[in-house]
């Protein structure tokens, strides 16, 4: 799953999502870029209700991925690498 803070988010909303996404038992991989946040969630974790992060502060938009090499992706990092 991708979590793609709003620009500018408050390193405590981050924070919040990080720990939010701990508990529901991913595992969490920040990717920092130029013009924005996105939070890599991998694991067996399970959303059953992917409105809880949505309306989190500071989150634009939730979303899950259901291809391979998720985090090579250009979802996930739309620069070269």
């Amino acid at each position: 799953m991708i979590v793609v803070m709003k620009l500018k988010t408050p390193e405590g909303q981050v924070n919040d999502v990080k720990r939010k996404l701990g508990e529901l038992g991913f595992s969490v991989h920040e990717i920092r870029g130029v013009e924005r946040l996105v939070l890599g969630a991998v694991g067996d974790g399970r959303l059953e209700e992917p409105s809880i992060l949505q309306l989190m502060p500071g989150v634009e938009k939730v979303m899950p991925v259901r291809n391979p090499f998720k985090l090579v992706s250009r979802e996930v990092k739309a620069e070269d690498t």
